[in-house]
């Protein structure tokens, strides 16, 4: 991913007409389509020991959906995601495993492995490709993980043990979390930027708290919520709401990533508003090692044109 002192383009050319878009599944719906239903039917699945048993099977993986420089579609970085890799259901999607997992308290033990496991993704992507190197891998932390004093110690012991920079490694949280001591989260923060680790905050304009955690946390880079890419064409206050998170980006010499991005007509209005940097299926869905893997080997890592039609209603 880009380095902070690259700003955000901000002249504002005359919009697109826009148009509703059709009312399909968002991306987070979309991104676990593989999952089968019984997960969905059945809500005392899973149990908390049915999670435990699959950590201790390593059924767990992580897939990788790419962030995208819109003016050029060069790969510049990837979020990991979890999934579950189940015996008899297949695929399933983390929106049916992590509430279980955060009530239960399990959520710590995936997050850590996640972060291991992307840490050691990121060597061995390096060390097939040197020019993969220069990638960022993000990676979603609860609240609790971010709060954890000993968290940087961790960080810099993950990273240490699978031979990656911290300049490979982002940490990602979700806007809408509350933190109960502001203080302590400065602190751990400010020491995982010592690293040189990019820090993220996701689903950013989704909580009531936005403005103040810009104020007091150092964060690099914003990532606009799904839902203001997916209303962009067919509401005027989304692309409003946009352009606005765009400005504040700029003056703040914040990078932005458009999160959701699945049509055409998205990614024009965005690169239009000056949106340096997006994911979403019009790109490319999340995907396992293999097919990221063949990605990266792309010239230049510069992913295909899409279709004049894809994503359009």
């Amino acid at each position: 991913m880009t380095t902070k002192s690259e700003t955000i383009k901000s002249p504002l050319r005359p919009p697109l007409k826009r148009k509703p878009v059709s009312s399909g599944r968002s991306s987070s719906e979309r991104s676990g389509s593989t999952h089968s239903t019984s997960a969905r039917s059945n809500p005392e699945w899973p149990r908390q020991a049915d999670i435990r048993r699959a950590m201790q099977r390593r059924e767990f993986v992580l897939y990788y959906q790419p962030e995208v420089e819109l003016e050029t579609r060069r790969i510049v970085g990837l979020e990991a995601l979890i999934r579950w890799q189940h015996p008899t259901r297949g695929l399933v999607s983390p929106i049916n495993f992590i509430p279980h997992a955060e009530r239960s308290g399990v959520i710590h033990a995936i997050g850590n492995w996640g972060l291991a496991e992307a840490c050691a993704q990121i060597h061995r992507w390096t060390a097939e490709n040197p020019a993969s190197g220069s990638l960022r891998v993000g990676v979603n932390l609860s609240a609790g993980q971010f709060l954890h004093a000993g968290l940087t110690d961790h960080v810099r012991s993950l990273l240490r043990k699978a031979g990656a920079a911290g300049r490979q490694l982002g940490l990602e949280m979700t806007e809408s979390v509350f933190i109960p001591d502001v203080h302590a989260a400065t602190e751990v923060l400010r020491g995982l930027r010592d690293l040189g680790i990019s820090l993220s905050m996701d689903d950013f304009g989704t909580g009531y708290s936005s403005l103040s955690n810009l104020h007091s946390f150092p964060f690099d880079t914003l990532k606009i919520d799904r839902s203001f890419v997916s209303r962009i064409a067919g509401s005027d206050q989304a692309f409003h709401i946009i352009r606005a998170i765009l400005e504040l980006a700029r003056a703040l010499r914040m990078e932005v990533i458009a999160e959701g991005i699945e049509t055409r007509e998205q990614f024009d209005l965005l690169r239009q508003l000056g949106c340096r940097y997006g994911q979403g299926f019009f790109f490319a869905p999340p995907l396992p090692v293999k097919e990221i893997s063949r990605l990266l080997r792309l010239p230049g890592r510069i992913l295909s044109e899409p279709p004049p039609d894809c994503g359009m209603a």
